[in-house]
This record gives structure tokens, C-alpha cells and sequence, in this order.
């Protein structure tokens, strides 16, 4: 059951990525036509306890999924937060950021960046907690990105067991069976 859901959360992320990467490719794509797209993972330092907040094995666990299904895609992870390498994005397609969010969000002291490459065209992706930020400056850059985001005092998560019965007749949906997952569910979010 663990892989099933493993692949079609795997599939669901890399459907999610491809699109936001040909969706600006008229703009200006960092890829040349023909050439493999980049996504380049963040993931955040350890967090919340042992195996609650697994930032970088997700991060392997998603980038190691992509690299299966779609042999045009360049994956690279960067562990433990903001890269050191200031270049460390260059000619990305995509940038995913997983990673604890709030006022200790890594994206904070680096919005001008992540600005400048989202108006180039690279795809902007925050999983999870990621999508916490103050409510500015960050909020705002996060509404024009990624068209929202959670904010404190506005936004909730609460914990709860979603079941998962039936699924549309799809090619994602592929050998996906019923499941269960006890998770934070975030709703009520800040959106443009």
C-alpha cells in the first residue's frame, strides 16, 4: 500500500511540476528546446522530532521518483536549507521547497531572489509547511508565485485521518488503492 501511494503521490508531484515548467515555458524557460529540465529541490533542516518532518528523505524520496518517470528531468536536492552555493539555482526550470515555514522559512532573507527567478519563468513549488509565511513582505511575494499561501492567525491545520475509497478512472490513478493517511490538512489560506 506504502508504494502505491508512494507513486501516485510521486506521479501527482511530478504532473504538478511538468505542468508549472511548460506552463512558463513561453516565457523564458533557463532549459533550451531539447534539452532536459531542471528541478531543483530545498529541503529544510530536521524538525518537529524523528520521522515527523523529513525534509531532506522526502525531498530523495520525490526527486528519486521523478528521475524514474521522466527521463528528460535533472534533479538536484539541496539539504539543510538554503544552498550555500548562491549559483545553486541557476538554469533550474523549477524550484521545490520543502521545508519548515513561519518567520524561520529559508525563503525569507531571499525573496529578491526567488523573485528575480520567478519573473525569468522558473516554476515555484512549496510542500507542506513550506507554504507558511509572515504576512509580509513574504506573504505578498508568495501570492504573486505560487498564488497563495498560509498565514498565522488566518490560515488552519488541523489533524484528522482523510480516507481515500475511490479514485476517478485515470492514468494517474493507476494501480492506486484505497488508503488512509492521518495528516495536517491546511485550509482557509490566503490566496490572490
Amino acid at each position: 500500500m506504502m508504494t502505491s501511494r508512494l507513486r501516485f503521490l510521486s506521479c501527482l508531484l511530478a504532473t504538478m511540476l511538468v505542468g508549472t515548467t511548460l506552463a512558463t515555458a513561453a516565457d523564458q524557460p533557463a532549459a533550451a528546446k531539447g534539452e532536459k529540465k531542471k528541478i531543483a529541490f530545498m529541503a529544510g533542516r530536521p524538525s518537529h522530532g524523528y520521522g515527523a518532518h523529513e525534509h531532506y528523505a522526502g525531498c530523495m524520496l520525490l526527486a528519486d521518483g521523478l528521475k524514474n518517470s521522466l527521463p528528460n528531468i535533472e534533479v538536484e536536492v539541496f539539504r539543510n536549507g538554503w544552498p550555500q552555493d548562491p549559483n545553486a539555482f541557476d538554469g533550474a526550470d523549477t524550484i521545490v521547497m520543502y521545508c519548515d515555514g513561519g518567520g524561520g522559512h529559508p525563503v525569507n532573507q531571499h525573496l529578491e531572489q526567488v523573485d528575480a527567478l520567478a519573473d525569468k519563468g522558473v516554476g515555484i513549488v512549496c510542500l507542506h509547511y513550506g507554504v507558511e509565511v509572515p504576512a509580509k513582505p513574504a506573504g505578498e511575494h508568495f501570492l504573486k508565485w505560487i498564488g497563495g499561501y498560509f498565514e498565522a492567525n488566518w490560515s488552519v491545520n488541523p489533524h484528522w485521518t482523510a480516507k481515500f475509497d475511490k479514485f476517478p478512472d485515470h492514468p494517474i490513478t493507476r494501480g492506486v488503492g484505497p488508503f488512509a493517511i492521518n495528516d495536517e490538512w491546511y485550509y482557509h489560506m490566503r490566496f490572490r
